[in-house]
């Protein structure tokens, strides 16, 4: 016998199950390593208070560059903007 919140639970985690397995294989688990990638960085034309930042496809890099106060991803030249200051250069 089943109650109207088992039937709710069952179709929520059939949904879930769904949803998990259009994502792609590699979604859950360890990124790989990053090996032989470059971070470049330039100064930013369009503002000199800000430097671009260019990182390799790496999700840990990415958030780390974030978590930097006044950080911004700017779509236009694909890169990290950051303060250009010699404690962040460091």
């Amino acid at each position: 016998m089943s109650t109207k919140r088992s039937d709710n639970n069952r179709n929520n985690i059939r949904a879930l199950v769904a949803i998990l397995s259009k994502l792609p294989s590699d979604f859950i688990g360890n990124e790989p390593v990053v090996r032989g990638g470059e971070i470049c960085i330039k100064p930013h034309d369009a503002n000199t208070a800000f430097m671009q930042v260019y990182l390799p496809k790496s999700v840990l890099l990415m958030e780390k560059i974030k978590r930097f106060s006044m950080s911004r991803y700017s779509s236009a030249d694909k890169c990290y903007l950051l303060p250009a200051t010699p404690e962040v250069f460091k």
